[in-house]
C-alpha cells in the first residue's frame, strides 16, 4: 500500500523522508490494543478491488460495523510494488466516513485527499502534497479551507539531508478560525545509523522525541517521549515497547509500558495453512485501576 509520501529513486542518494514520517519508526512497533471481540474480514474480488468487514462487540461501547473498500490503480510508482491511484474508505453504521485519495501526480511528487465525516456533519478534509528531490522532501497541506472566510489551517513541512547520518527540518503552521489567528514554528531533527534512528520535534508549546532500534531480525524497541509546556497544559509521558517477531511460528507479540502506569500487549498468530489471523490483547491501567482484554479473528 502506498504512502502519503513518495520516495526519490534510491541511486540519487540521502533522502531524509518526510516530516510526517519523522517518528514513525518508534511509533509503528508499539501495539494498539482493542477491547472485546473483533471480527474482521478482506476479501479481493479482482485485483484492483478489495472489500472487508469489522464487526467489534464491546461492553463499554456500543458494538460496531464497518465496512471498508480499496481500490488500486495501474500506474507503477517510482518504487517497486507501487501502484496508483489509490482509494481507500471505511463507513460504519452511523454514516461515518473515512477516505483517502492518494496518487502519484509526476515522478517525483505525491498529492493526497482526505475526508472525514462524523455522522452527517462535515469534521475534516485536508489537501496536501509532497515533492521529493535528491536529499530534501517538502510538503503543503491544507486542512478544513474556507475560502469565503478565508479561513482554515495551512501547513508547510521541510526535511533536508546534511549527511548521510544527519537530517534537519521545519514545520511552519499557521491557522485562522472565529476565534482567531495562530501561528506556530516547529524544529527537528534526524540522526540514524544502520540500526537505528533518532528523531526529535519542538516548538515553544511541546517536544516530541523518539529512538528506535532494530536490535536484531526478529527484535525490534522503540520509544517516545512527548512533553507539553504551554500555558495551559503541562505534562510529560514515556513511552517504551519492543516487537517480537517468530518466523517459524507465525507469530508476532508487540507490548509497552509507559509513565501513567499503563501496560499494553498485542499478540498475532497466523494459523497456517489458512488464511486466519488470530489476536489477543490486554491493556492495564495502574493510575486508573481498569483492564481491556480483546480476541480477535481476522480472515484473509
Amino acid at each position: 500500500m502506498a504512502s502519503g509520501s513518495p520516495p526519490p529513486p534510491k541511486e540519487h542518494g540521502i533522502f531524509p523522508g518526510t516530516y510526517e514520517e519523522l517518528h514513525k519508526a518508534a511509533r509503528e512497533i508499539m501495539p494498539m490494543p482493542f477491547e472485546g471481540i473483533k471480527l474482521s474480514s478482506n476479501a479481493a474480488s479482482t485485483p484492483h478491488f478489495q472489500a472487508s468487514h469489522t464487526l467489534a462487540l464491546t461492553g463499554s461501547q456500543p458494538s460496531s460495523y464497518k465496512f471498508g473498500a480499496t481500490y488500486v490503480g495501474d500506474n507503477q510508482g517510482p518504487e517497486p510494488g507501487d501502484q496508483f491511484p489509490v482509494l481507500v474508505s471505511e463507513m460504519d453504521t452511523s454514516g461515518s466516513l473515512n477516505a483517502q485519495v492518494i496518487h502519484q501526480l509526476t515522478e517525483r511528487m505525491r498529492g493526497r485527499f482526505i475526508l472525514q465525516t462524523e455522522g452527517t456533519s462535515w469534521e475534516n478534509l485536508q489537501m496536501d502534497a509532497t515533492y521529493s528531490g535528491r536529499d530534501f522532501s517538502l510538503t503543503a497541506v491544507a486542512a478544513n479551507p474556507d475560502p469565503l472566510s478565508a479561513a482554515g489551517t495551512f501547513v508547510g513541512q521541510f526535511m533536508q539531508g546534511i549527511t548521510p547520518n544527519v537530517g534537519l527540518g521545519t514545520e511552519l503552521l499557521y491557522s485562522k478560525s472565529a476565534q482567531g489567528e495562530k501561528a506556530r514554528l516547529s524544529l527537528a531533527g534526524l540522526f540514524r545509523g544502520p540500526r537505528w534512528q533518532l528523531a526529535a520535534s519542538a516548538n515553544p508549546s511541546s517536544l516530541t522525541a523518539s529512538y528506535y532500534l532494530k536490535h536484531s531480525d526478529t527484535v525490534q524497541l522503540g520509544a517516545e517521549l512527548n512533553a507539553n509546556f504551554g500555558d495551559t497544559m503541562k505534562h510529560t509521558a514515556l513511552m517504551v515497547g519492543y516487537k517480537l517477531d517468530v518466523p517459524v511460528a507465525n507469530m508476532t507479540f508487540r507490548g509497552m509500558v509507559d509513565t501513567n502506569w499503563t501496560v499494553g500487549s498485542v499478540f498475532e498468530k497466523r494459523l497456517a495453512p489458512y488464511p486466519f489471523l488470530f489476536s489477543l490483547s490486554a491493556m492495564l491501567s495502574h493510575e486508573q485501576n481498569a483492564a481491556r482484554v480483546g480476541v480477535g479473528l481476522t480472515i484473509g
